[in-house]
């Protein structure tokens, strides 16, 4: 948890628990009890929002926040199905560069499957995200974790709400859903700076031979 603070007087470190959403599908809460779980974990303090059904992608899932966090406050997004060692993306943070409105943390995937969201990059930073791309996989680009920096919540709202009324999907035919790598597409368009930090190793649980595998 190098973001997380363990106790009140943690300060070098800035997100409390108050600070932690979890966005999570009501029949989970039903079945599972996913709530009373992760206040367990972490702490009566995080806030846990339920969409009643499958959204659109994690994008339209994110944008549930949005209430919750200052138009000018930083923020990190996390899929549920990654685990790593977040400590680059909090070294990428703390040293990015002024113009920069996004940092993506990336590793090399083990197979050449087309899994992943994978970078294109010119001059060290994001030229182009695509979705299960079978040539870049190949190739052996660079994928995103899941987890996702932006400098601005504003950034995040503005390009999300815009790419749902846009119908912007991306993915592959017939299962195309609003990824949260689109947002970065639609930023770098507009000519704005978007960062990668690299991470050694990443554990996986997006399938159920990945799940196994972790």
């Amino acid at each position: 948890y190098p973001f997380l603070q363990q106790n009140g007087n943690d300060r070098n470190k800035p997100v409390s628990f108050c600070d932690l959403i979890f966005i999570c599908l009501k029949e989970h809460d039903r079945v599972f009890k996913i709530s009373e779980i992760l206040k367990k974990i972490y702490s009566d303090e995080i806030k846990v929002l339920f969409t009643e059904e499958v959204t659109r992608g994690a994008a339209e899932t994110a944008l549930l926040a949005k209430k919750f966090f200052g138009s000018d406050e930083d923020i990190i997004i996390s899929d549920s199905d990654s685990h790593f060692d977040a400590t680059p993306l909090w070294k990428a943070i703390l040293n990015k560069e002024q113009n920069t409105v996004g940092i993506l943390p990336v590793v090399k995937p083990l197979d050449t499957k087309p899994l992943w969201s994978y970078i294109v990059l010119e001059n060290k930073y994001v030229k182009d995200v695509r979705e299960k791309d079978k040539i870049l996989a190949e190739s052996g680009a660079y994928g995103i974790i899941g987890g996702y920096y932006f400098s601005h919540g504003y950034d995040f709202v503005k390009e999300c709400e815009e790419m749902i009324s846009e119908n912007d999907v991306s993915g592959e035919a017939g299962k195309k859903e609003f990824y949260m790598s689109q947002i970065y597409n639609r930023m770098v368009r507009k000519n704005k700076q978007v960062e990668i930090t690299k991470i050694e190793k990443c554990g996986v649980m997006g399938t159920p031979e990945q799940l196994d595998n972790f």
